[in-house]
């Protein structure tokens, strides 16, 4: 019987085996991973992988290495004790100008005032370490790290001297290096100031940065001239989460200086200041930003003059230029909420837009074959119902070149602060006596620039230095809110 049955359908059934095996055989078995960001939808699969583990042997190889290779010099001048001259400075310093930074809007708390002068004594007095951080990611999918760029103070090595010392090491990960931005944020990957660069895979990357974090804030700390190692960084909560998705465990606690923080100290206002911003505040001569070894230095280089004394005070650091409030979490909410309804609001009308030309469209429809009336109401009826979709069409059309019209601006505007991010600014000066002027008055040539024009590329910046930091984990973007002024627990 069931011989039969398999005789009466095998013309069908051979036909449909026929067919698949055709098309199993043209289709290839491994078809190529495409690299373009357009046509796998802007996201790399490989990005959501887990975060791997170490392998303990290769971590305690890491670290013996380092701790043999890592040898500050010994203590020259051993009966003179800088350290506590310059904490004298720091004390000294604390008492003249108290009076200042209190006054200042953010740091009117009398604890976060002493936590910042303990930081400033085991800094500017050379018994910590700073271990600056940054990381870079592709544009187009921040879950792509392509660059880690780090920068080492140690006092130990100049403690004596005048110029720091400093250890720079700049990483371009392997698996990413046919990413590449431009379009958002210059592409500087390879302008690194600093020396050679590393090219590293994924898991090499995450020993070598375990390693280092282990080696610094934990070995390191219990060293006798060393009393803390802090985690440097500018708007260091993205480079944080950026860490935890390589792998990376950091200590249970540790101490932060976050230069962002610092110069909303000194500035003040609402929006946030990009690195860019603070060295220019702060006459640091820069190049080559948003590279990562590039950055990693000098915000090295900000903290340093931050958390001097003497700069402090000749630059005015401890007064607040903008005295605007922060906003409260209730504000960014309905900052946040109004940026969503203004979007639904153009979604919204889009959508009317086509309901409204649908309804016309069905109504022109109907009074085709709508034969109760004569042809002449009819045909003057229809003509008016074209006339009103002819200008809700062109009021739309309207609309959308203008949308387009100031995205080409945007982007061109973009494009242009992209090529001239390294180009000097010029200024003509009629004579000696001016440029001297110019040279050492800081408040030479001030003018006051257009309100509108402000805020338009203040808003620019703030989406430039937005795009790597959408955080998934609600918990983790509230632990990292909370940090206060330096200190994470």
């Amino acid at each position: 019987m069931s011989q039969s049955n398999e005789k009466e359908l095998s013309p069908k059934s051979n036909f449909r085996k026929a067919m698949k095996e055709r098309t199993q055989h043209q289709k290839p078995k491994n078809k190529p991973r495409s690299r373009n960001n357009h046509q796998n939808g802007g996201y790399n699969r490989r990005s959501n992988q887990q975060p791997k583990t170490i392998k303990q042997e290769d971590l305690i190889l890491a670290i013996a290495h380092l701790q043999e290779s890592y040898t500050p010099p010994p203590t020259i001048f051993p009966r003179v004790d800088l350290n506590k001259v310059l904490e004298s400075v720091v004390n000294e310093y604390q008492y003249n100008y108290e009076k200042v930074l209190k006054l200042n809007p953010r740091m009117t708390d009398k604890n976060q005032r002493q936590k910042f002068y303990n930081d400033l004594k085991k800094i500017y007095g050379k018994k910590s370490i700073l271990f600056s951080i940054d990381i870079e990611a592709w544009e187009m999918n921040t879950k792509e790290i392509t660059e880690i760029g780090i920068s080492i103070y140690d006092p130990r090595f100049s403690k004596f001297s005048n110029i720091p010392h400093f250890q720079n090491i700049h990483i371009k990960l392997k698996e990413y290096l046919h990413r590449s931005n431009g379009k958002f944020v210059p592409n500087h990957s390879e302008n690194f100031i600093g020396g050679k660069t590393i090219i590293l895979n994924k898991y090499d990357t995450l020993v070598l940065i375990q390693s280092l974090i282990n080696f610094f804030f934990l070995h390191q700390q219990s060293e006798p001239m060393i009393e803390k190692t802090y985690l440097v960084g500018h708007d260091i909560r993205g480079d944080i989460k950026w860490l935890n998705q390589l792998g990376v465990k950091l200590p249970p606690q540790y101490d932060i200086i976050d230069t962002s923080l610092l110069i909303k100290i000194s500035k003040g206002g609402k929006n946030p200041y990009s690195l860019k911003s603070t060295l220019d505040f702060l006459n640091i001569p820069n190049v080559f930003l948003h590279n990562a070894g590039n950055d990693a230095y000098y915000t090295l280089l900000a903290t340093l003059k931050f958390m001097d004394p003497f700069f402090r005070i000749s630059l005015n650091l401890d007064e607040c230029e903008d005295i605007t409030p922060i906003l409260t979490k209730e504000e960014i909410a309905e900052k946040k909420e109004a940026k969503k309804q203004a979007k639904l609001a153009k979604q919204q009308l889009k959508q009317a837009d086509n309901v409204r030309q649908a309804k016309i469209e069905l109504e022109i429809e109907k009074k085709i074959f709508d034969m109760k009336e004569s042809p002449e109401v009819r045909f003057q009826e229809i003509k008016k119902l074209k006339e009103d979709s002819a200008k809700l069409k062109e009021d739309s059309a309207k609309r959308k070149e203008e949308n387009a019209k100031a995205r080409k601006e945007r982007a061109q505007k973009r494009k242009d602060k992209i090529l001239n991010s390294n180009i000097a600014s010029l200024i003509e000066i009629k004579s000696a006596v001016e440029a001297f002027s110019f040279v050492f008055d800081p408040n030479f040539g001030i003018v006051v620039e257009n309100e509108n024009l402000v805020e338009e590329e203040e808003e620019e910046e703030q989406k430039e230095y937005e795009y790597a930091y959408e955080y998934e984990d609600d918990e983790d973007e509230e632990r990292i809110e909370t940090i206060g002024y330096l200190h994470i627990d």
